[in-house]
């Protein structure tokens, strides 16, 4: 039951997590928050993947090129 939970909120917190950062506001740091303590609470292990593919994506998302080496070395270093 855990695992299927987890599953089904992994993109949700995903998406809430990509909210926060494109607008941030209160709503959308409260829900993101609860998503991501839901995810964590019932299988950590995809809470982990969860916040590092948004690590990734938000890394790999930045519109200045000048920086992509940066950002490489900086997902190396995860």
């Amino acid at each position: 039951m855990g695992v299927s939970l987890a599953y089904s909120l992994f993109p949700l917190a995903l998406l809430f997590y990509r909210k926060l950062i494109d607008e941030a506001s209160n709503k959308n740091f409260f829900l993101s928050l609860v998503f991501g303590f839901l995810l964590f609470a019932t299988d950590p292990r995809l809470g982990i993947i969860s916040a590092g593919s948004f690590v990734f994506w938000t890394l790999l998302g930045r519109k200045n090129p000048k920086y992509f080496l940066l950002n490489l070395v900086g997902i190396g270093a995860l």
